[in-house]
């Protein structure tokens, strides 16, 4: 029965919009603090509000809102509909629609209120929204009363804290309250009664509740009339190609089909693009206009693709933000006929998009595609016999993934449980739990949801709600990512709720910690009958590393009407009727819904070729040993973090295995290790082969993951080349992938290569290698054949050593230090250096327990008695390491057995394979070395030199032909006294009784150099500027950023307060003995003593107490006459504060009984004896330590010497046209407003000056400020060097240079791009010039100028320069110019060897004249000089070509361009800036028909050129996309005929090339320049 008509006036249940401004029959609350208004545009309050209506999205439409400028925080506003009369109670359903906009930071709240009467205060909550939900309209619906009584709608919003918490209202409308009323005619009526605009109807949106507006609105375009393509479709710009509309009877000789789709006729229309004439990459793209898909959608379409050429032809959906998922795609010739396809659209819930046939052409001539018959159907199509729910419906299945990136998907919280799901993107707040990343794109940006576990009470439950669906299909499967992981993890679990059964069903659990990584969950839900909504319900455990969370939640195969093809030859059956592919069949991956393609009777029918999920061996794989490192078997998480598996992909637990590669210390980025499987057969003739295979690469410095394949024979003897068939680089998210691969022709192997990347965070694993069924079988690899036991010293590999599969730790070949402090070798035993090598088990990672297994190659017995080895066994946590034989049958005897500290030298063991007790070796037979690890991490082990032989051979001797008190020399030449054992004097011809002692010269780059530390938390240990931390110096005292110091470090949790560098025990030294030494502090540190030790006396020789140089000091002490000592340097602990000490390049200097100081000859015997190289005298640095280097008559004869600190300083700066404000500017102590700048100059002087190149924000980059040095005599000296200092503080400061220019030549000598040092670095630079010169120091802004910059100081010349002015030497050196007294004229009067400025004031040799330098002060010498004006760089925008001429037309003459063009090159050579200008000679449309272009450019005349006339330039020629491109330079006479022309030719890879040109020549001539360019498109020079 309808519905009686109520008895209150139809217009208060009407819809209102708020339009002409009024509130319809809605009014303001008599007792409102706040009064809400009509609104249209924007709100008065920024960021906050919306910017146009929901009714016509404009800012012409109306809506109503409340102003949070206008209250205060809690106050209310209350708009009130009039009384309306509620429905009986047997009428299914009444309920308020309405679209609210709350945006900003302080918005309230918004309620719907309904009352018995108007001014009640009795109030019954109906529906509620707190904070701020974006910058969007939203739907809501509120279910109404249905008690048959009249009552009262109250909007109430309550304000926020703030001004930007604007709230607001549209479209508001009752349903079902009232009968239908009667429609306007531009007005459309709903199904349930009510009208709505005529043009909503079948906008895709869903206007009327009962979705009533847009049933019956598919969208078919099928070209047949003349409008084209049905205003629904477009053509796009984007696209190089088109689409044309066509039939085949209108252009019979055109390309395309016959027929057309709709009509199979020949008058029928279609749409088509060719690949004739198109380039690869070029693309036709045909789109619709973007709007939103609210519910499940349909895209049918005919297509049509043939040829040899054709390419690709793509379905996309463009989102709003214009990204671009792909739906659907067909590449390569389909066939000569047309192919019917539907497309199910994805839900973008209210983000427009637009759908786009995209075909893209690989190049060619033959082939074509089109298209008809394009529909979009059932799009937003409601049933409308089903009531709607009090939560959001689908009706059919969302076709995509939710991987919540934009919203939750219609997800939501279970109110009534106060736990929420909240979508998130980064790691979770809590640490050791959730994720870090999500499981869509494997970053921190992307989204998932989660619960939070912090605070929560034990037993807590948060559920998840799907939207309602409609009933499921026989096939239904729920896909879903799931992590789970942290030490306090609860239950997850999966269950159906039967909303008309009331029923919940729990499909899927899952309890306890997972590890850290996403794991694939799938439900199979099969076939639902009746109304279904789906939840995951999370159950706190307790604690709070408990985050669980979920992402990419997908449904597959759930419409109840979808019926699946047959399945094809090449795909699997599930047992519900699904098709997959064969390819994924028994590959440990659940492609079925219902997991049949993996059931394990299935699999063992199918004959699975080959398969190994390495859990227990690496079923015939061997790693390479030609690579760097091996692949490592894995369980659980990787030992670093952020990166690597937490469990495997088999068993998708911690418990299963996997390989991978650990990209830690010691490993370097490059490095590689590759895994060679065993040979396989071909494939049977006819069947199909993929190799499988899944990869997991998740971390921050991924480096990359190859497969290659090569042929190979069936007796592993004879193999091909390998080549790589897939690559990937960089990391790709928290999850394993799978891959699926065709291979060769032939038998043939795999390898697999991990290559490092740039850091700790770049390890990568595999799992699940296997064939497909069609594929042939392995062929058994041939067990390799015993061999004799040889000796290892480990110098070049592994000797054929292999650790076991099962591992915890591996053995790894090394060199030097170990990782750890107070642990392992410092050298190995062998050479004795940091140079050799040998093997260890690093136990930085690791439980105690892990254990370390090294296995040797298959030995036979060939009559060894023993075997003996060198062990380290170093470090308070050292566990255990045993020696094993085991035989032929696998029986395994102990040979030897160590535990514990062992001392830090190398100890020799020699262990017996005869009887001895432990059973004689007979046939063949391995060694097996295995290491367990103690409980901590200093307590690494290794080995070096294994050898076999007799005992006798292999144990030490115990007899020595020398005395008590005699040394035998090693080369057993003799005995030499004890006395003459580290004397500093090679006593034995092989100088053994000195090779023991510590080193005359350390740098410490190849060791301690028998120095030894003691251990300790603060203790001494190497660094190198790249790998040391907190306030230790960024170099070593080279300035070598790899070269390694000690470093005595504070750290918080030093219980030692010394950290002592010690040598050895000298026998005697001579009394001139001196260490000299280098050491830089930084930060507060302690005391710094350089002692000597005899017996228990102890003398300080210097200490150096609160330094805090921040820079390498050399300083050095008097050892003199000792004998039996020690040198000890000892560094004190602070008491407070954080700093650090270094030491570096320790030298004991005439330390030999009866030395004295002499010095080489090209060095300077300071006062106090020590030499330093000449060439650092006069530098402005104490050198020597007490001056005297400083303090020679030389240095102050210099004229040209510079430390900013005098007024009379000969160097001038110049800014050049384009400086812009970028100038060198004089400075001193702190360099305001950089931070990380100098506080003083280069001598450490606060109060001393230097220059530094600064500008302002608005200076650009490439912008050049130079400092010129005074006119300088010829430096024909091989000792002449230039020395200057330097400092660069922050990223991208510029670029830095030194230049010499030397008459008309110039040239860069030194250059520094963009690296910062934050320290005062001192530089020398070699000077050769023939004739006088002047230097330049260039600075060209960089990126970062305004917070970056560059300071010089202390700029000097070695005593071998030159000190005297330039002479006047004709032809070889320039005379400096002169002033004399004026004349009569008032102009001086210059002689006949001179050239007169044109001011009059002043007179420069002639030799200096159109020399390219300007002598006079008014630049008069250079002026009118031709060599002078031809001189360009073309960056001066007033005179671009400088007085050369350009020939040609427009269209292919020489343009003046920067580096931002599309064609040229990205820099000039002048500045090396984008924003440096340069000659382009360029036609972008050269055909290959046409003629060449040809481009002339041509320099004034020249009188003549002398003989030795010589032009220099620098070109950049490039035919990279055309046929060629050539540069010929030649001179033309006054008839204009050429004359001695040179060709430059284009180079691979294009750069900028010096390019000289002889211009001896006895007549008048021009100069010219002409590039020509022929061929396909582009060319340029």
């Amino acid at each position: 029965a309808q519905t009686p008509v109520p008895s209150v006036k139809p217009v208060a249940t009407a819809p209102c919009n708020f339009e002409g401004g009024t509130f319809c029959a809605w009014k303001n609350d008599f007792f409102n603090d706040v009064t809400w208004q009509v609104q249209q545009g924007r709100t008065a309050s920024f960021t906050t509000g919306p910017a146009a209506d929901h009714t016509y999205d404009n800012a012409t439409g109306h809506y109503a809102y409340v102003e949070a400028s206008n209250g205060q925080q809690g106050q209310s506003a209350r708009l009130a509909s009039p009384m309306i009369v509620a429905p009986s109670s047997n009428t299914k359903y009444c309920y308020l629609v309405f679209y609210y906009h709350m945006y900003g930071t302080d918005v309230g709240s918004l309620n719907v209120y309904s009352r018995p009467k108007e001014g009640s205060t009795t109030l019954t909550s109906l529906w509620s929204k707190s904070g701020d939900q974006g910058d969007a309209w939203q739907r809501a619906q509120a279910n109404l009363p249905s008690s048959g009584k009249a009552y009262q709608i109250v909007f109430d919003i309550i304000q926020g804290n703030g001004f930007r918490g604007d709230v607001a209202v549209d479209d508001v409308r009752f349903t079902e309250c009232i009968p239908p009323v009667q429609c306007m005619p531009n007005e459309f009526q709903c199904r349930s009664g009510y009208c709505i605009p005529a043009r909503w109807q079948c906008n895709e949106l869903l206007d009327c509740d009962d979705g009533s507006d847009e049933v019956n609105c598919s969208k078919l375009c099928t070209f047949e009339r003349s409008t084209s393509l049905c205003n629904m479709w477009n053509v796009s710009s984007e696209g190089d190609l088109t689409w044309t509309r066509q039939s085949y009877s209108s252009n019979p000789f055109s390309t395309g089909p016959t027929v057309d789709h709709t009509l199979n006729g020949n008058q029928g229309h279609f749409l088509i693009t060719t690949v004739a004439s198109s380039r690869a990459g070029q693309r036709a793209i045909l789109t619709t206009t973007p709007h939103p898909i609210y519910t499940w959608c349909k895209l049918r379409f005919a297509y049509y693709v043939f040829g040899t050429d054709v390419g690709t032809l793509e379905v996309l959906l463009r989102t709003d933000s214009n990204t671009e998922y792909q739906l659907w795609s067909r590449s390569g010739n389909q066939g000569s006929s047309w192919f019917d396809d539907v497309v199910v659209l994805p839900q973008t819930h209210g983000k427009s998009y637009a759908i786009r046939f995209v075909f893209t052409s690989t190049g060619g001539y033959r082939g074509y595609v089109a298209l008809d018959d394009l529909a979009l159907d059932e799009c937003a199509v409601h049933p409308t016999n089903i009531p709607p729910p009090t939560t959001p419906f689908h009706y059919g299945f969302p076709s995509g993934t939710c991987g919540f990136e934009n919203s939750m998907c219609h997800y939501y919280n279970l109110m009534s449980n106060g736990v929420d799901w909240v979508r998130r993107a980064g790691a979770t707040p809590s640490f050791n739990t959730g994720p870090t990343v999500d499981h869509t794109v494997g970053t921190s940006s992307g989204h998932y949801v989660y619960i939070e576990s912090s605070g929560l009470a034990a037993n807590s439950v948060a559920v998840l709600e799907s939207p309602v669906y409609q009933s499921t299909g026989a096939m239904c499967g729920m896909r879903f990512a799931y992590h789970l992981y942290g030490a306090n993890i609860g239950t997850l679990e999966v269950y159906v709720q039967d909303l008309q059964k009331q029923m919940n069903v729990s499909k899927w659990s899952k309890k306890g910690d997972q590890g850290n990584g996403w794991h694939h969950g799938l439900v199979f839900l099969g076939a639902l009958s009746s109304l279904q909504q789906f939840a995951f319900k999370a159950t706190h455990a307790s604690g709070f590393q408990g985050d669980m969370a979920i992402d990419d939640v997908s449904f597959s195969l759930c419409d109840p009407g979808y019926i699946y093809p047959t399945c094809s030859a090449h795909q699997f059956t599930c047992k519900t009727g699904q098709c997959v592919s064969n390819d994924f069949v028994c590959d440990n991956e659940w492609d079925c819904n219902d997991m049949s393609d993996e059931s394990s009777s299935m699999c063992a029918k199918r004959n699975v070729p080959y398969q190994c999920d390495f859990s227990t061996s690496l079923c015939g794989f061997v790693s390479d040993p030609t690579a760097n490192f091996t692949w490592i078997s894995g369980q659980g998480q990787t030992v670093s973090y952020g990166t690597g598996p937490g469990f495997d992909h088999t068993t998708d637990s911690q418990s299963g295995r996997y390989l991978y590669i650990e990209a830690s210390y010691p490993r370097v980025q490059g490095e590689t290790a590759l895994l060679v499987s065993p040979v396989f057969k071909p494939a049977p003739s006819g069947s199909l082969c993929s190799v499988r295979l899944f990869y997991h690469m998740h971390g921050q410095h991924i480096g990359s993951l190859t497969v290659l394949m090569r042929s190979a024979d069936e007796k592993y003897q004879k193999f091909g080349a390998w080549k790589p068939v897939w690559s990937l680089s960089g990391t790709q998210g928290n999850k394993w992938q799978r891959l699926l691969l065709q291979p060769i022709s032939g038998t043939y192997q795999v390898g697999i290569r991990g290559t490092i990347g740039n850091g700790f965070a770049g390890d990568l694993a595999i799992d699940d290698f296997s064939l497909t069924p069609g594929c042939g079988a392995s062929v058994r690899r041939p067990a390799p054949p015993s061999q004799a036991p040889k000796t290892c010293d480990f110098e070049k590999d592994m000797c054929g050593y292999t650790n076991a599969f099962l591992n915890n730790i591996d053995w790894a070949l090394h060199a030097g230090f170990t990782a750890s402090s107070g642990t392992g070798p410092n050298t190995d035993h062998t050479r004795q250096d940091s140079t050799g090598h040998y093997v260890y088990m690093e136990t930085s990672t690791g439980e105690l327990g892990h254990n370390a297994t090294l296995v040797s190659p298959l030995y036979r017995s060939d009559g060894s008695q023993c075997m003996a080895f060198y062990y380290n066994m170093y470090g308070s946590d050292v566990g255990n390491l045993s020696v094993f034989s085991v035989d032929g049958h696998g029986a395994k005897t102990l040979r030897f057995n160590r535990n514990g500290n062992q001392g830090s030298k190398w100890q020799r063991a020699v262990v017996s394979l005869s009887s001895n007790g432990h059973g004689a070796i007979t046939g063949d037979y391995r060694i097996v070395f295995e290491g367990l690890r103690g409980g901590g991490f200093r307590g690494d082990i290794a080995l070096d030199d294994i050898s076999f032989g007799s005992c006798a051979t292999s144990a030490p001797s115990t007899s020595s032909p020398c005395g008590a008190y005699q040394f035998a020399c090693s080369d057993k030449s003799g005995c030499v006294p004890s006395s003459s054992v580290c004397d500093f004097l090679a006593a034995c011809p092989d100088g053994s009784d000195e090779a023991s002692c510590t080193k005359k010269v350390c740098d410490f780059d190849s060791g301690l150099c028998n120095w030894s530390v003691d251990d300790g938390d603060f203790t001494w240990k190497p660094y190198t500027g790249k790998n040391v931390q907190g306030n230790g110096p960024p170099f070593d005292s080279s300035n070598n950023l790899n070269g390694r110091f000690l470093l005595a470090s504070e750290l918080s949790s030093s219980t030692t307060t010394k950290a002592i560098l010690r040598s050895t025990v000298f026998s005697k030294s001579g009394s001139n003995c001196r260490l000299l030494f280098s050491y830089y502090a930084k930060g507060t540190v302690g005391t710094l003593n350089v002692q000597v030790k005899t017996g228990s006396s102890v003398k300080v020789l210097k200490t150096l107490s609160g330094v805090q140089q921040s820079a390498w000091v050399s300083d050095f002490v008097v050892i003199g006459k000792q004998s039996n000592f020690v040198i000890e340097i000892e560094a004190d602990r602070p008491s407070s504060g954080s700093g650090s000490i270094s030491v570096d390049d320790l030298r004991l200097s005439t330390c030999e009984q009866g030395a004295t100081f002499a010095c080489q000859p090209d060095e300077f015997k300071c006062t106090n004896a020590v030499c330093v190289k000449k060439s650092k005298l006069c530098d402005y640095y104490d050198d020597c330590g007490d001056h005297s280097d400083e303090d020679q008559p030389t240095c102050k004869s210099f004229y040209a010497n510079c430390d900013f600190d005098s007024p009379s300083c000969a160097w001038t700066a110049v800014a050049d046209s384009t400086s812009k404000g970028f100038n060198w500017t004089l400075a001193s102590g702190e360099t305001a407003g950089i931070g990380d700048g100098p506080t003083s100059d280069a001598n450490g002087k606060s109060s001393g000056h230097y220059r530094v190149a600064s500008g302002s924000r608005t200076t650009r980059s490439g912008r050049v400020t130079t400092l010129t040095s005074p006119r300088l005599a010829a430096a024909k000296n091989p000792g002449c060097y230039f020395r200057l200092s330097y400092y660069i503080a922050g990223n991208n400061a510029g670029t830095l240079q030194v230049s010499y220019r030397d008459g008309s030549k110039s040239s860069t000598l030194w250059r520094l791009d963009q690296t910062p040092t934050n320290r005062w670095v001192r530089k020398e630079i070699a000077l050769n010039t023939i004739d006088d010169y002047t230097l330049t120091i260039e600075s060209v802004s960089g990126i970062n100028h305004h917070t970056a910059f560059m300071a010089v100081d202390d700029l000097s010349f070695s005593p071998d320069c030159p000190h005297n002015h330039p002479g006047v030497v004709p032809t070889t050196t320039k005379p400096p110019p002169s002033t004399k007294g004026p004349t009569t004229t008032g102009r001086v009067a210059c002689h006949s060897g001179e050239f007169a400025c044109a001011d009059g004031t002043q007179c420069v040799s002639r030799v200096l004249y159109c020399d390219g330098v300007n002598d006079c002060l008014d630049k008069s010498d250079e002026s009118k000089c031709v060599l002078n004006s031809l001189d360009c760089n073309f960056d001066d925008s007033a005179l671009p070509f400088c007085h050369w001429s350009v020939d040609g037309s427009a269209s292919n003459q020489w343009i003046v361009k920067d580096g931002s063009t599309n064609y040229g090159p990205s820099s000039d050579h002048t500045r090396l800036s984008a924003l440096g200008s340069y000659l382009l000679s360029q036609y972008p449309y050269v055909r290959a028909a046409q003629t060449p272009v040809v481009s002339r450019l041509t320099s004034l005349q020249f009188p003549n050129g002398s003989a030795v006339c010589t032009m220099s330039f620098y070109y950049f020629i490039s035919s990279q996309n055309s046929k060629s491109a050539k540069l010929v330079v030649s001179t033309r006479d006054a008839s204009g005929s050429g004359h001695f022309p040179i060709t430059f030719t284009a180079q691979n890879p294009p750069k900028w090339i010096k390019g000289t040109y002889d211009l001896a020549r006895a007549l008048p001539f021009n100069v010219t320049f002409e590039a020509t360019i022929s061929g396909k498109e582009i060319g340029r020079a």
